[in-house]
C-alpha cells in the first residue's frame, strides 16, 4: 500500500525530485504550526532535523556520492527525527512518509539494493545520533519557580494584558549549543541602568511611537509577530531559504548544508539571547510605562511572557 501511494506521479515529483531536505522542511513547518510551538522549540526541532540530514550525507560519503543515495539517507534521517519530536502524530505516519519517499527515489533513479540499504542505514544512524543529542541538550529540564530573583522594580514580572506569572522557557539559555561553546560565549552589553536618564528616554520613545502608529507600521508588526500557531521567526527564515536554494539549483548535499548552517545558527542565537534575558531579568516596557507615564498604556501586540532584553526576534533574524 505504501508503494502504491507513493507511485502517484504528484507524490513522486514532490519527494523524488529536487533536494531531499525541502519537503521535510515544509512538513516540519506544518508541524510547528499544528502543535503551536514557540520560537525556541521550533528552532530546536529545525536544527536537529537539518543537522541530521547533513550528517546522514556525510556518513554516506565514503561509499556513495550519488544524488539518489543522498536523498534516501536524508529521507531516513528526517523521518526518524520528526517521529521523535512529534510522538502525538498518528502512529507510523512520519515513518511511512519516509519509507514512501525512499521508494519514490528508488523508483525514479537506478539504485542497487545494496546502495539503497546502505543509504537508509546511514540516515537511520544520523537520526539516532540526533535523538540521543536531543535527549541530552537540556530541552526537557524542568524549571523551579523558586529560582527566580526576589521582586524588584527593575525585574521582569507579569505583564498585561496576559499577566502570566511564570516566564517562558527560562532554562533555554542553558540548552546545549551547536557552534557556540555555550549561551554565554556571545552576550550583549548590559541594558541601560534602570531609572537612568537614557532608560526613561527609551521608555518615552516607546510610548510616543506607540501613540502614533500608522496602518503600515501596524501591518508590519502583525506580520512579524509570529507567536505560537505561526511558523515563528525561525520558520520565516526557512521559508526564505527554500526559494534561495531553488534559484541556485543546489543539489541535495548543498541544500542540506545550507539548511543545517542556517538552523544551527538560529538556535544558538536564541540560546545566547535567552541566556542574556535571564541574566538581566529586564522588566517589560509596558510595566514601567503604565506605572510611571500612562496607566492605560498597552502596546499594539501582546507582550510575551519573558524578560525584555535582548530581543529574540532581532537575535534570530
Amino acid at each position: 500500500p505504501i508503494r502504491q501511494r507513493f507511485m502517484d506521479q504528484a507524490l513522486v515529483q514532490k519527494w523524488a525530485s529536487g533536494p531531499a531536505s525541502l519537503p521535510w522542511n515544509r512538513l516540519a513547518l506544518e508541524l510547528i504550526v499544528k502543535y503551536q510551538q514557540n520560537p525556541l522549540r521550533a528552532a530546536r526541532v529545525l536544527a536537529h532535523l537539518h543537522a541530521a540530514a547533513h550528517d546522514a550525507i556525510v556518513g554516506l560519503a565514503a561509499t556513495s556520492s550519488e544524488e539518489a543515495a543522498q536523498a534516501v539517507a536524508v529521507h531516513a534521517a528526517a523521518a526518524g527525527v520528526l517521529a521523535h519530536f512529534y510522538p502525538r502524530e498518528s502512529p507510523g505516519r512520519l515513518e511511512a512518509i519516509g519509507i514512501g519517499a525512499m521508494l519514490a527515489v528508488a523508483a525514479s533513479a537506478p539504485m542497487s539494493p545494496q546502495t539503497l540499504d546502505f543509504a537508509r542505514a546511514a540516515g537511520r544512524r544520523a537520526a539516532s545520533e540526533a535523538i540521543r543529542r536531543a535527549l541530552d541538550d537540556g530541552g526537557d529540564a524542568t524549571w523551579n519557580p523558586t529560582d527566580r530573583p526576589p521582586p524588584a522594580p527593575h525585574l521582569w514580572r507579569a505583564a498585561p494584558p496576559l499577566n502570566l506569572a511564570n516566564p517562558g522557557e527560562p532554562l533555554a539559555g542553558k540548552w546545549r549549543t551547536w557552534a557556540l561553546v555555550d549561551g554565554r560565549e556571545m552576550q550583549p552589553p548590559p541594558p541601560p541602568p534602570f531609572g537612568s536618564e537614557r532608560y526613561w528616554e527609551e521608555a518615552r520613545e516607546v510610548l510616543r511611537i506607540a501613540r502614533r502608529l500608522n496602518v503600515e507600521q501596524k501591518r508590519i508588526a502583525d506580520e512579524w509577530n509570529l507567536d505560537k500557531g505561526s511558523v515563528t521567526p525561525p520558520g520565516v527564515w526557512n521559508r526564505k531559504a527554500m526559494p534561495w536554494v531553488a534559484q541556485r539549483a543546489l543539489g541535495t548535499a548543498e541544500t542540506a548544508r545550507v539548511l543545517a548552517a542556517l538552523n544551527v545558527a538560529m538556535v544558538d542565537a536564541l540560546v545566547a539571547c535567552w541566556q542574556a534575558k535571564f541574566e538581566h531579568w529586564s522588566v517589560r516596557p509596558v510595566n514601567v510605562i503604565r506605572e510611571k507615564l500612562d496607566p492605560d498604556f498597552l502596546p499594539w501586540l501582546f507582550t510575551p511572557p519573558f524578560p525584555s532584553y535582548v530581543s529574540g526576534h532581532a537575535a534570530v533574524s
